[in-house]
């Protein structure tokens, strides 16, 4: 595998993301991946860390962003998404492809339909599809995917 290739391919993708976000008026979250809680959701397992200076100190790698969303979203009344890294442990897949660490992008716009959150999703989509249709075709996907309208 060409890793020099998949990162500039991750950096196009995040570049592409960002944009689209900002011109949605949606701003960008930092959040902590590791923290001392983690998001409690049943479905999904977490990684804990276990501190080598202090081994009492357990820490919590992050499988989602949305806790850590939804609350800038009420403290700020403002749009947000979280573009990066989120950890599961024992992911529920029979894939090869899957690691128990990937991207996630998760977003919130505020006063949206969902009409108007799956026509931003759609545009996302679409723009992924054009910007990246030959990489993904010749890097990942042995059948040739055609984006349709809903």
């Amino acid at each position: 595998m060409d890793y020099t290739k998949l990162f500039r391919l991750r950096h196009r993708l995040y570049s592409l993301a960002e944009r689209m976000m900002e011109q949605a008026g949606i701003e960008r979250a930092y959040i902590p991946t590791i923290s001392r809680t983690v998001t409690p959701e049943s479905y999904t397992d977490y990684f804990q860390v276990i501190s080598s200076v202090n081994p009492s100190e357990i820490y919590y790698l992050q499988p989602s962003p949305e806790f850590y969303l939804k609350k800038l979203i009420a403290l700020e009344k403002k749009s947000f998404y979280y573009l990066g890294p989120v950890y599961r442990a024992n992911e529920p897949t029979k894939s090869k492809l899957h690691l128990p660490e990937f991207d996630m992008l998760e977003f919130y716009k505020i006063g949206s339909t969902y009409e108007q959150f799956i026509e931003l999703s759609q545009t996302f989509f679409s723009a992924v599809w054009e910007e990246f249709a030959d990489s993904f075709e010749k890097t990942c996907f042995q059948k040739k995917m055609v984006l349709i309208t809903w």
